[in-house]
């Protein structure tokens, strides 16, 4: 038997070692050699330990690119499994390869970012749109209101233009038939929602002419 161990030895037990990885430091190393004709057990742990895991480590833990599919599958696998993450690197082969405390990790940043992003988009957003996404329930990526939030205020600045003296109002009355007309950013919106929505965004836009004319 070589000593040397070969390319496809290498890619063939760091497939077996992420396949049988029964949490996030236990492997199931009767499993592993049993399909690992060609080495012992105890030479399967000994590559392992001295020199796969070190490379793994490196490339998991520092040189990884979160793509949007990880991403979406964290968040999920985080809400369905109560941020049990090392059940849910034993269960799902997509994190087989990572850490807890990667995970963790990312998912402390994915929770900030929403939070911080609700902050910013309220003008967009209804109470019940808050309390949802605030409870971790949905990804902002996929939330209705957030997908078209960035097209919502310029069809609202577009109609105030046509709402005359806006620091007197000239007794202008909107056309929320008109706003239904852009269904696609405001079709699920109730009548006193869009109405509410409306006044708001007529009030900031009446303090801001103030403060620019003191």
């Amino acid at each position: 038997m070589s000593k040397s161990w070969s390319q496809e030895e290498i890619q063939k037990l760091t497939e077996l070692t992420l396949k049988y990885r029964q949490n996030n430091e236990q492997i199931n190393w009767e499993s592993v050699v049993k399909q690992m004709v060609t080495r012992s057990e105890a030479q399967c742990k000994s590559y392992y330990s001295n020199i796969l895991k070190k490379q793994l480590n490196i490339q998991t833990r520092k040189n990884h690119t979160w793509n949007k599919t990880e991403i979406l599958s964290l968040w999920t696998l985080a809400i369905n499994y109560n941020a049990d993450f090392n059940q849910i690197i034993n269960n799902f082969e997509v994190f087989r390869s990572f850490t807890i405390k990667q995970l963790q990790s990312q998912w402390n940043q994915l929770q900030t970012r929403q939070k911080l992003f609700i902050e910013r988009m309220k003008s967009y957003l209804t109470k019940e749109d808050q309390i949802q996404l605030l409870s971790n329930k949905q990804l902002l990526t996929d939330h209705f209101y957030l997908r078209i939030g960035s097209q919502r205020k310029p069809v609202i600045q577009k109609l105030l233009e046509k709402s005359g003296d806006i620091v007197n109002d000239n007794g202008y009355e909107p056309d929320m038939s008109e706003i239904r007309g852009y269904e696609a950013f405001f079709g699920d919106f109730d009548p006193d929602s869009l109405l509410e929505y409306y006044n708001n965004e007529l009030s900031r836009r009446k303090l801001t002419y103030l403060k620019q004319t003191d």
